[in-house]
């Protein structure tokens, strides 16, 4: 690890944390699974919602190198922070999932007991079969795909801020402050609201990651600098 990176102080982290949460956005979006496909979680709630497992290394990575350079420098509060954000990743994608396919299942059986005949067995058909998580069969109005997807990004962001900052609480404990988790858990809970509305996934995965990165970097400042002031008075 460079030394440039390991002495960054203050803002540096907050740049140099963001900038790769960016390089992690892209690979969550454009390869978001291994060749074989193995590396997933089985659906909690559906069979065809199994979680990919390697976004949630990617950014676990991205927090896992500030925390080595920055805090405690030993390679297990590396790891717990890792294995943190991606249980983090797949419980929220799994939550954001289950929020969006499950009423879209509800709405689609409630259509269905007031239509007979051609249309009937048209629209049954969309009852297992989900091309896209995060895309609703063409029978939805749009104001309610959007609430749905706009409550699915807000509780999944939150979900996945929280088992995130569990794990860096755990191995930092200078984080455990109420500034840094509302910070942290505001941002993340906001940028989830970007599932709505059409947002595009790429937009989506930059905004919340560079967003929660750069919260958690400026926190880990925050403290290093206070630290700092403590021991010079």
């Amino acid at each position: 690890m460079s030394k440039y990176f390991i002495e960054a102080t203050g803002y540096q982290r907050v740049v140099l944390l963001s900038a790769l949460a960016v390089a992690s956005a892209l690979l969550t979006h454009f390869a978001p699974n291994d060749p074989w496909q193995i590396m997933r979680v089985p659906g909690l709630y559906d069979k065809d919602g199994s979680a990919p497992i390697l976004p949630g290394l990617y950014f676990g990575s991205v927090l896992a190198v500030g925390a080595y350079a920055w805090k405690k420098n030993n390679l297990f509060s590396a790891g717990v922070i890792l294995v943190g954000t991606t249980v983090a990743w797949v419980v929220a994608y799994e939550f954001a999932f289950h929020l969006v396919t499950t009423h879209q299942k509800v709405y689609l059986d409630e259509l269905c007991t007031s239509i007979s005949g051609p249309l009937f067995e048209e629209i049954k058909k969309y009852r297992d079969l989900v091309q896209n998580p995060f895309e609703l069969p063409k029978c939805f109005s749009d104001k309610l795909a959007n609430i749905m997807h706009l409550l699915a990004g807000i509780a999944s962001g939150l979900t996945g801020g929280i088992i995130t900052l569990i794990g860096i609480s755990l191995v930092t404990p200078e984080f455990r402050t109420i500034n840094d988790w509302s910070r942290t858990l505001f941002v993340a809970s906001f940028t989830g609201a970007l599932l709505a509305n059409n947002t595009s996934l790429l937009l989506l995965f930059i905004v919340w990651q560079v967003s929660v990165a750069a919260s958690i970097a400026f926190g880990w400042s925050v403290q290093e600098t206070l630290k700092v002031g403590r021991e010079f008075q």
